[in-house]
């Protein structure tokens, strides 16, 4: 359970990080679209290689992510260790109450059968 934990936080941050990356992309290539079009044939080939130097340093950050990620793993799981048990009582709890509304619902669903049943049979 902790390492499952961990692994999902790991897996968040670098989603994060990722996103966080991708965004400041998408603004600069909206506006490099459009010059492309009026722009001599001798631009275009400036721009893909103007692209490619920017995608070498995101190359490096991505390295950095899985150590961070690392790190972070392994700082939860020293935590969880102490509130072990604190943890997995509240993950339970969480679990019930989300059967109890599962439960809930289906009994409803239940009941309007039963009772279009007995009024069809009447």
């Amino acid at each position: 359970m902790r390492f499952q934990l961990a692994f999902f936080l790991g897996s968040l941050a670098l989603v994060a990080t990722v996103c966080a990356q991708t965004t400041p992309t998408d603004p600069t290539t909206p506006p490099t679209d459009p010059t492309t079009p009026p722009a001599t044939p001798t631009t275009p080939p400036a721009t893909p290689t103007t692209p490619s130097l920017p995608t070498s340093p995101t190359t490096p950050p991505a390295s950095t992510d899985p150590t961070a990620s690392t790190a972070a793993p392994s700082t939860a799981t020293t935590t969880a260790a102490p509130s072990g048990g604190g943890s997995k009582k509240v993950k339970n709890i969480v679990h019930y109450k989300r059967k109890i509304h599962r439960g809930k619902v289906v009994k409803k669903t239940h009941r309007k059968r039963s009772r279009g049943r007995r009024s069809s049979r009447n």
